[in-house]
């Protein structure tokens, strides 16, 4: 387990190869924190960041797709879009100066495993205008519902960031009470929109390793699908 740089105060990051089961390898890993500092927070793996890049692997998603990933934090998820869907293009983006600098580390260390190497942009929704200056075919996220306001944003940054036709997925966990309020509040706006916007219950995947520990999650993740009412992908 090396160590290769300090987070703030002193605290240890970390480099660990990342199994995400089905050969589904991302090597020699993510640099990551195992602390957590609220204004830190995108430099933990979090579960739901890894229950996306699984159920992400699980779809039959068309290669060749223009993807953005909101809130990377440490980028797995997007990450694991680049290295097995085959996307033409995509972007990973956070609001968060160091999480940026951490998200590069990664991305260029993931280089030899990705079929398209992902450009990396500070993205702040409500602020900025899409990276790229483009739209996208397929935007990810996960524990993105921190607070109204956010998922305020996070609705008005989807729909200026997808494509006719394009789809959204975001991942957030199902027992956090004090996210019910901001989901559904997020919900109403996509609606409002013209988005429909469809939602399933999953667990944590089996056979996930972070270097030699298989991980485990007793809780359910939500798992939410929005497409403009015209269609989707």
């Amino acid at each position: 387990m090396p160590l290769i740089d300090a987070a703030p105060h002193g605290r240890p990051l970390e480099v660990r190869e990342v199994d995400l089961g089905g050969s589904h390898v991302l090597s020699p890993g993510l640099r990551y924190s195992n602390v957590f500092q609220d204004s830190q927070c995108g430099l933990r793996l979090w579960e739901s960041g890894i229950v996306l890049a699984r159920y992400l692997l699980a779809q039959e998603i068309p290669s060749g797709l223009a993807v953005l990933e909101l809130g990377s934090g440490c980028g797995i998820a997007g990450i694991a879009v680049a290295a097995f869907l085959a996307p033409a293009s995509i972007f990973l983006t956070d609001g968060n100066e160091r999480t940026i600098k951490n998200l590069v580390i990664n991305v260029a260390a993931s280089a030899s495993c990705v079929t398209r190497v992902p450009t990396v942009e500070r993205f702040v929704w409500g602020v900025d205008r899409c990276p790229g200056g483009r739209k996208f075919d397929l935007v990810i996220g996960s524990d993105l519902f921190y607070s109204k306001t956010a998922s305020l944003q996070l609705a008005a940054a989807i729909d200026e960031c997808l494509c006719e036709g394009g789809k959204a997925i975001l991942v957030a966990p199902a027992n956090r009470s004090d996210e019910s309020q901001t989901r559904d509040d997020f919900k109403r706006t996509m609606m409002d929109r013209r988005f429909l916007v469809t939602e399933r219950t999953v667990e944590f995947p089996t056979g996930v390793r972070i270097g030699r520990e298989e991980l485990s999650h007793d809780g359910e993740f939500e798992v939410l699908e929005c497409r403009r009412e015209a269609g989707g992908i």
